[in-house]
């Protein structure tokens, strides 16, 4: 997939607004979640979901991604192992990927390490990805309204927040 064009910009703008910070985008509100879910999927955009509070453990999240992403995996995957299986994500015959973490809250609390570090791969694979011409986002949604800040920078950008939820004041805060 080439760059966005300008008809697909004004045709999409908020599906490009996601693209242009990095490569993970929060979410609080679900029902935000689910619109731009509708508004990906009818752009033709392969949509993964991952419930991460079915997840307790590096291993079981790490493989649920893979998974979701139909990316053929080891048994156990390691963070090393995990990086290096992002860059075999088939593109064909969509206009890009887009990964939903939700409920990521529960994941981060449990284990906050791990959890950085995964987006941090996930947000660099967002960059490798796109200079390859292939759209790779990863969409987290979390109850926490500050888990931007907890989180801090991913792939060398602080996950924004959509364009709905941007002031803190739209996310209860």
């Amino acid at each position: 997939m080439a760059a966005f064009t300008a008809d697909e910009i004004n045709k999409n703008w908020q599906l490009f607004d996601l693209f242009q910070n990095g490569g993970v985008v929060l979410f609080k509100r679900k029902d935000f979640l689910h619109e731009i879910n509708r508004q990906f999927r009818k752009a033709d955009y392969r949509v993964c979901d991952v419930k991460c509070s079915e997840y307790p453990d590096q291993g079981a999240m790490l493989i649920g991604i893979l998974d979701a992403l139909n990316i053929p995996r080891y048994p156990h995957v390691n963070l090393d192992g995990f990086n290096d299986f992002l860059y075999q994500i088939n593109f064909n015959n969509c206009t890009g990927i887009v990964l939903i973490l939700t409920n990521f809250h529960s994941f981060y609390n449990s284990n906050w390490k791990v959890a950085f570090q995964i987006l941090d791969i996930l947000a660099q694979n967002h960059r490798s990805h796109l200079l390859k011409g292939n759209r790779l986002l990863t969409i987290v949604q979390s109850d926490d309204p500050e888990l931007d800040q907890k989180i801090g920078l991913v792939g060398g950008y602080l996950p924004i927040w959509n364009t709905f939820e941007w002031l803190k004041k739209d996310r209860g805060l």
